[in-house]
């Protein structure tokens, strides 16, 4: 059978609607507080995380800038660390010797280092060509870097066509290297910067005046001035000091190419200017 509740008393059911009254009252209340705090911390929470999306942008932007205006200390290798081996077929000749390479007879007549041209020991001929007189090109060695020092090697070098034509040689492309005892093998670095001038070469005053151009059986002395060598060999940058120098010369061990023509080919002999540390030795 089913059970039956006894029926209540009208004094407990007044309690129990107001309870009831009293209980829903508070949960409507709390709900509504529930409601409107979630919709406070919402707003507030979308206002701080977009505080934080420009912050953390601002502190992307703020790497970033560090990244680019403190390349902090970048390393340079120094020649040595970067020289290539030279093959079997590369003579290593003295200074005195002559080589013959493609026809051409190549030898070195004199070589000059100085701070700038003035002090070179240059003749006068010279000396004018390369300050802008007779056809040449000012080459001012005074004006350096405040904080850079420049080397200025000339060197005086004969050129003979030994072939049956007539040859167009670049004497500005006779590169300077240097070359390092390894022991088993020798390796070498490019120590000139490509840029150079020529006294007593052909085209004066066209894009082609560092040509020599040589008849059959014609020999000529022509001088070379490499441009532009800084004195010592960087290992760096620093974005507070700029450019560090290290105390090693960059003409450590120099000797000069014979062909006039791009890198050192495999049978190219190379010519030793004795020039060592940054300094004309004799030998």
């Amino acid at each position: 059978m089913a059970q039956v509740l006894p029926e209540m008393n009208s004094d407990r059911r007044r309690k129990f609607m107001k309870k009831r009254s009293i209980g829903i009252l508070l949960l409507s209340l709390t709900v509504c507080t529930c409601i409107s705090g979630c919709g406070s911390q919402s707003i507030a929470d979308v206002n701080e995380k977009s505080i934080q999306a420009e912050e953390e942008t601002e502190t992307k932007d703020e790497k970033k800038d560090v990244v680019i205006k403190k390349a902090e200390d970048s390393t340079r290798k120094l020649f040595r660390e970067t020289a290539t081996p030279l093959s079997k077929g590369n003579r290593l000749l003295s200074r005195n010797e002559t080589a013959t390479y493609c026809g051409i007879e190549i030898s070195v007549v004199d070589v000059l280092v100085a701070d700038s041209k003035e002090e070179a020991g240059l003749t006068e001929e010279e000396l004018a060509y390369f300050s802008g007189q007779n056809g040449g090109e000012d080459i001012d060695t005074t004006k350096k870097n405040e904080n850079w020092e420049y080397t200025w090697p000339f060197v005086r070098i004969r050129l003979k066509n030994t072939t049956n034509e007539e040859q167009d040689i670049c004497a500005g492309q006779l590169e300077l290297y240097n070359v390092y005892d390894e022991g088993e093998y020798k390796t070498a670095q490019k120590v000139s910067g490509g840029y150079s001038k020529v006294y007593n070469a052909d085209y004066v005053g066209t894009d082609h005046g560092n040509f020599a151009s040589l008849q059959p059986g014609e020999e000529r002395i022509v001088t070379v001035a490499y441009l532009g060598m800084r004195k010592y060999q960087s290992k760096g940058y620093s974005s507070s000091e700029g450019v560090l120098f290290t105390d090693i010369p960059t003409l450590e061990n120099v000797y000069m190419k014979t062909y006039a023509i791009g890198n050192i080919q495999e049978e190219e002999p190379l010519i030793c200017l004795n020039i060592k540390n940054g300094k004309v030795v004799d030998e």
